[in-house]
């Protein structure tokens, strides 16, 4: 579960070359969290824990794929 204040931006470019007549190459890169925003999961809702009431954890970070495709 995430906390308040959920901020995730995800961007992806995508770019087409054309090689031949019948043959082409498409790169691909994809950023999920882009800016890195680090976003908290739930308090500890547990009244015995030690941590009780406090935010431990963050959801994911910055994840960055690239691909490159060739159409044949």
């Amino acid at each position: 579960m995430l906390g308040p204040g959920l901020q995730n931006w995800d961007v992806a470019g995508i770019r087409n070359i054309r090689i031949g007549e019948r043959v082409s190459l498409q790169f691909r890169g994809e950023f999920f969290n882009v800016f890195n925003h680090t976003n908290f999961n739930t308090i500890d809702t547990v009244i015995n824990d030690a941590s009780f009431g406090q935010v431990t954890s963050t959801h994911l970070p910055r994840n960055i794929q690239l691909g490159l495709k060739l159409y044949f």
